[in-house]
């Protein structure tokens, strides 16, 4: 099943590397996006680093996806098993040996933990295990994230001929191929954020030669009301002089003013990217569940989705529909 959102071209790649500022929903964009490969009908693994295990509990009962956390010290393990055996491996992976690999080989642990990623769109018959067709990393925030991008291309260049400098180049063209691989970053609406995703977004052109394939612009607040709206809030409230209604007006003017100060760090952020963006609502919830992930997720590949009867069922997702002006924002319009 094809999709026609804005995150369906990426989504198509077998490779789909998620990076952002922290706290700007980068894992939560990833799960969304695991489901939408899925929905697409694609295999697909959604991969963490450093030992995280977020993505499982986002993704509750769907069963349908795989979830791997990717451990470096055994991708490295399992990596020279291939190349000089099991007992040799085992010995350079011991905890003690393993602290001086490291310290003597800068950014191996994100070489090893990207080839690992890309290990997954192939097939394995040594564990019965087939080819994902989609494979969505959670990769580490923006400044770690240039790192591992750019390990492949450090390590082809140091080993050349040899067995590190031969995987380390096909990891690198991998990573460069737009239909091999895509690079997503998520941000949100306010001048720090948008300003570190503009900057990742030219160092993201420098180590794999383009931009971003998407940008993810998380938590964007709807601009309900026009300022006729607040000129007709603000005569009603002098007409009934009610303390309350005076409240509610502050209220309702702080929302118009977080939402257009929103819309300006959009333009200035549609200014400064060429990738296509897709906005993903305010979720009004303590903590996601399945259904509101699929929410979102259907947003990615499915544009026009109706989530009316999420909100109905469960009261926690808000309507969301393009602000006046914006409906071209993401190259369709969100709902």
């Amino acid at each position: 099943m094809s999709g026609s959102g804005p995150a369906a071209a990426a989504l198509s790649r077998r490779l789909v590397f998620v990076t952002g500022k922290g706290g700007t929903g980068k894992t939560t964009a990833a799960a969304a996006l695991a489901l939408a490969a899925r929905r697409m009908g694609r295999a697909t693994v959604a991969c963490e680093v450093s030992g995280h295990t977020q993505v499982p509990r986002l993704l509750g009962s769907e069963t349908a996806i795989a979830t791997m956390s990717i451990d470096p010290r055994l991708a490295l393990r399992e990596w020279l098993s291939r190349l000089i055996g099991g007992p040799g491996a085992a010995l350079l992976t011991r905890p003690q040996t393993f602290g001086y690999f490291v310290a003597a080989a800068p950014g191996a642990l994100e070489l090893i933990t990207l080839g690992k990623a890309w290990d997954l769109t192939r097939a394995d018959p040594r564990r019965h295990r087939e080819a994902f067709e989609s494979v969505v990393l959670d990769g580490p925030s923006t400044g770690q994230a240039e790192g591992m991008l750019r390990a492949p291309s450090t390590y082809a260049a140091l080993g050349r001929a040899g067995p590190v400098g031969v995987e380390a180049a096909q990891l690198r063209d991998a990573v460069a191929d737009p239909s091999s691989s895509a690079v997503v970053v998520t941000t949100l609406l306010t001048e720090l954020c948008v300003s570190e995703t503009l900057e990742f977004a030219g160092r993201a052109e420098e180590i794999v030669g383009r931009r971003p394939d998407l940008v993810v612009v998380n938590q964007v607040l709807p601009d309900r009301f026009t300022a006729l709206d607040l000129r007709r809030l603000r005569r009603a409230v002098d007409a009934a002089r009610d303390p309350t209604l005076d409240a509610a007006e502050q209220v309702v003017q702080l929302a118009c003013d977080r939402a257009r100060s929103q819309a300006r760090q959009f333009e200035r952020l549609r200014a400064g990217v060429s990738s296509p963006i897709v906005e993903l609502p305010f979720v009004a919830a303590g903590a996601l569940g399945l259904r509101e992930l699929t929410a979102l997720s259907q947003l990615l590949w499915r544009p026009t989705y109706d989530w009316t009867g999420v909100r109905a069922d469960r009261g926690r997702l808000r309507r969301f529909g393009p602000r006046p002006g914006r409906a071209g924002a993401c190259g369709a319009a969100c709902r």
